[in-house]
């Protein structure tokens, strides 16, 4: 089984600006001024860019481009149209 990363090795080897916590599943990260979640081996979860993301709760997380804020599955896809408070 391979051992598993910290977050500093995560941001140092994929070049991420930053890197949360893991929440869901998923951690949120950040290159480029944009914003995306990672798995726990640091690869992107899904294609996706987004001006801002917020941790995967409940199966879904925040996500916003723009100013159209809306919710997102942990592949990147957008849930629905109704937007959720970012904390």
């Amino acid at each position: 089984m391979a051992e598993s990363m910290s977050l500093k090795q995560i941001r140092r080897r994929f070049g991420y600006d930053r890197v949360g916590n893991f929440s869901g599943g998923l951690a949120k990260a950040e290159k480029s001024g944009r914003q995306f979640h990672i798995k726990p081996d640091g690869t992107r979860a899904y294609a996706y860019w987004f001006d801002c993301v917020g941790p995967v709760v409940d199966g879904t997380a925040c996500a916003r481009i723009g100013e159209d804020c809306f919710e997102i599955n942990p592949d990147g896809s957008r849930v629905n149209k109704s937007a959720r408070a970012f904390v």
